[in-house]
């Protein structure tokens, strides 16, 4: 993991560790400041303009440096380092108005030289203000502790190198070939847009945290010089590695994230990470893995070596996540989409998550890990192993201790050749002796050479359930079965029958719950009265929550559906001469008052309330609202005069058997419909 990962790194940090910075030489005049800009010295003679152009000026009392719409050309060497703006004052200010720009010569190759920068400094600095700052090298080099704050700074080389910590807030960066590294401190962005973090150097601390919030953030890692280009990493001294409610885009050469020694969390993180390279790591982790509200892609890519997209030293939990991980290894190592790496004494828990998981390689699993557990997940598996490797594949692999499904569904497929030490391909993969698969609930269908390693533990499965297995892989030709044949099975699907039920949500009456259930789940009609002044709108999986669009849902576990309720818009009540009396109050009529075409409640004086059409947005021929029984008549189609007309019409022209033709077999209806018709006019 050493090898060369940061040899451009390291160098940078030889740079940095070995500068002394020469002291800036007294002048006569007692009032010169520790500051150069283009190559002169800022002092109270000239601060108000250092370049006598209006666009530098400085505040000695706010310890502030403005640059407004600055050009700089020209550097002040100092020791090892040239730079346009270099300061050895503490707490430095350099505030941006508008675009300002500082270049520094490009040598052979179309690259600047490491030591000649564009801000150069020996203590703390801090750039902020409105406007932007751009360099072609380096923006800031050297300094002890940096602070970006509401600005963009941009470089068509690396962004920020520092000694002390770095923070980023409300800001954009931009780096073409790296963003930020530093080797003693912090690395912390908050509130910050990074749309380009190049392909050198991406977040690299060698001892501190790196911490990543509400960003939005592109890195794209390369080789140069055949060398391992990170685009986020914490050296083997650093600490915690943490992304909050970001959106990540990370390309890299062999490692996505490496963090050797330390935790990683991620709440909230969505994005993806492609690797590609000898090996291929998404990330690899020293500490704990933990995922909540994730939506991630990664995808792994090896040529001569192993590939592998989560990987951690200790236990990895995942909840509430949508994770779509892809690995492809070499021919001669291993493809693992979760686990443990060099440590199978990893525990993965994952609890409310979709997981969508491809491995291939001469050994491939899914997960990999000494416990794992799926608890109301969603989880395919398809793993190949290459017959050129003469190894496995494993859907889900508990190399010391406990493979557990409680509740959601796991999908396993794996392939790869048949003849092996042991099977070649295995759903569910155990090395304890003693323990076997556990299934409580869960909806699981596993197929390979072999389809589990042993029989599983049904006594604690908790509902009814249905089993098939079968000696062909597809399912095809199913037997009875018995765990005294597990062996023997290719396919095996064990599946739980689910209940939905209903729930009123503030309306009245009943709905019968459909048990039984397996598959596709066909919404009913709402058959609930609405409360007082509500009408139905539809249906939910909580009582506050989004409408179902869907006319239906595939049952992973047993379900409850809210109705949901809106208020019927109130119309204003219609005036009468008697609400001229101030004595009046409106009383109106518990019960709805109804006509072919709309419903309202009254009040003695007449005055109408709630007054609005018939709706039947259930079609079950009843108003949704009043209950009214909407026929042809008033659902606005045709009037009770005009059937009547029809009827009488027809009769008179094409006669009784024209009627019927027209009534019975067109309209299909019937004689009750008929004699209703007549009765309600």
């Amino acid at each position: 993991m050493k090898k060369r990962i940061f040899s451009i790194l390291l160098t940078l940090a030889l740079l940095l560790g070995t500068a002394v910075f020469t002291a800036i030489p007294a002048s006569a005049a007692v009032h010169n400041y520790g500051i150069y800009v283009g190559g002169i010295q800022v002092n109270e003679d000239n601060a108000a303009d250092v370049l006598g152009d209006g666009t530098v000026s400085y505040d000695a009392a706010t310890n502030t440096l403005t640059l407004s719409g600055a050009n700089i050309t020209e550097l002040h060497t100092a020791d090892i380092f040239s730079a346009g703006v270099y300061a050895e004052i503490a707490d430095l200010t350099i505030k941006l108005v508008g675009e300002n720009r500082i270049t520094v010569p490009i040598h052979d190759g179309g690259m600047p030289d490491g030591s000649e920068v564009a801000v150069a400094s020996t203590k703390n600095i801090e750039i902020s203000g409105t406007g932007k700052l751009w360099s072609n090298s380096y923006v800031v080099t050297g300094a002890q502790d940096v602070v970006i704050k509401n600005c963009e700074i941009s470089s068509d080389w690396i962004c920020l190198s520092a000694m002390g910590d770095v923070t980023v807030e409300d800001a954009t960066i931009s780096g073409k070939a790296g963003l930020i590294s530093t080797m003693s401190g912090d690395i912390t962005l908050k509130n910050t847009n990074v749309p380009d973090g190049g392909n050198f150097v991406g977040l690299y601390t060698e001892t501190g945290d790196i911490t990543i919030e509400n960003c939005n953030m592109t890195i794209h890692g390369a080789v140069v010089d055949d060398d391992v280009i990170v685009p986020i990493a914490v050296g083997e001294g650093g600490g915690s590695f943490t992304v909050k409610n970001s959106v990540l885009d990370i390309k890299g050469n062999m490692y996505g994230i490496l963090a050797p020694t330390s935790a990683g969390v991620f709440e909230n993180v969505s994005g993806k990470i492609e690797i590609s390279g000898a090996a291929a790591y998404g990330m690899i982790l020293g500490g704990t893995a933990s995922m909540t509200g994730c939506d991630l892609e990664i995808s792994c890519r090896a040529t001569e070596d192993a590939a592998c997209g989560i990987c951690a030293m200790q236990d990895i939990g995942i909840e509430d996540s949508k994770l779509k991980i892809d690995v492809r290894a070499a021919d001669k190592e291993s493809a693992l989409c979760i686990g443990g790496i060099e440590s199978p004494n990893t525990n993965v828990d994952i609890w409310n998550s979709t997981l969508e998981l491809t491995a291939s390689g001469p050994n491939a699993a899914g997960i990999y890990a000494n416990n794992v557990k799926l608890n109301h997940s969603i989880t395919t598996v398809e793993a190949t192993a290459l017959a050129t490797g003469k190894g496995f594949a494993a859907g889900i692999a508990a190399m010391q201790g406990r493979a557990l499904v409680s509740g959601g569904v796991l999908e396993v497929l794996v392939t790869g050749p048949v003849e092996h030490e042991g099977p070649a391909t295995v759903g569910i993969l155990m090395d304890n002796a003693v323990l076997v698969p556990e299934f409580i609930g869960a909806d699981v269908k596993l197929r390979g050479n072999m389809a589990i390693c042993a029989a599983p533990d049904l006594t604690i499965y908790g509902r009814d359930y249905e089993i098939v297995a079968s000696a062909n892989i597809n399912g095809s030709e199913p037997v009875e079965y018995n765990k005294e044949n597990i062996a023997t099975y290719k396919y095996l699907h064990i599946h739980p029958f689910y209940t939905v039920t209903f729930n009123a949500n503030g309306g009245t009456g009943t709905m019968d719950a459909v048990e039984n259930l397996y598959g596709t789940f066909t919404i009913p009609e709402n058959g609930f009265t609405a409360p007082e002044g509500k009408q139905f709108k539809g249906w939910a999986y909580a009582a506050d929550g989004e409408i179902i669009s869907e006319t239906g849902f595939d049952v992973h576990k047993d379900i409850i559906l809210y109705a949901i309720w809106e208020d019927i818009s109130a119309t204003a009540p219609d005036t009468t001469p008697e609400e001229n009396d101030p004595n009046h109050t409106h009383s109106y009529s518990e019960d709805w008052k109804q006509t072919a075409d709309e419903h309202y409640k009254e009040c003695a004086c007449g005055a109408k309330q709630y007054k609005g059409a018939h709706i039947d947005s259930n079609a079950n021929g009843s108003c949704d609202v009043c209950g009214y029984v909407i026929t042809e008549s008033n659902d606005g189609a045709l009037g009770a005069g005009a059937i009547i007309g029809i009827v009488i019409g027809s009769v008179a022209v094409v006669g009784v058997g024209g009627f019927a033709l027209f009534w019975f077999v067109i309209k299909k209806k019937s004689f009750a419909d008929l004699i209703a018709v007549f009765k309600k006019k």
